[in-house]
């Protein structure tokens, strides 16, 4: 951690570890292996997402009286779906490295996006 901000490395070195102390080990897996590990990440970050939309009041058909979001219950859903996506990065070999250079090309493609009027703008007046 650097200035009380926890970076995409240090974040991936931890994850890297607790896999490898439940015995996922990327380099010494078989393909089958790897793919069934991916398999049971990807329904998990799905559980984990139907989880964090549970904290939400997201049903348009549903009267919420008061809303009350606790935000300590949706932080920590949103950061269980981040550790499945970090988890099958690891499995498939993907580098904090290559994270970081991806996310500010994907970025840059976003904002190039807004630019170029391909994606729409919420109108916030």
């Amino acid at each position: 951690m650097r200035g009380g901000t926890v970076e995409v490395s240090f974040i991936y070195k931890q994850l890297q570890s607790y896999q490898a102390s439940m015995g996922y080990v990327p380099t010494r897996m078989t393909q089958e292996e790897k793919m069934e590990v991916i398999r049971q990440y990807v329904l998990a970050l799905n559980v984990e997402q139907v989880e964090l939309l549970n904290e939400l009041p997201w049903k348009p058909w549903k009267n919420y009286p008061h809303i009350l979001i606790d935000y300590d219950k949706v932080t920590e859903e949103w950061v269980d779906c981040l550790v499945f996506l970090f988890d099958q990065a690891i499995i498939l070999g993907i580098t904090s490295k290559e994270i970081e250079q991806t996310f500010e090309r994907v970025l840059e493609k976003l904002f190039n996006r807004i630019n170029d009027k391909y994606s729409k703008r919420r109108d916030t007046t």
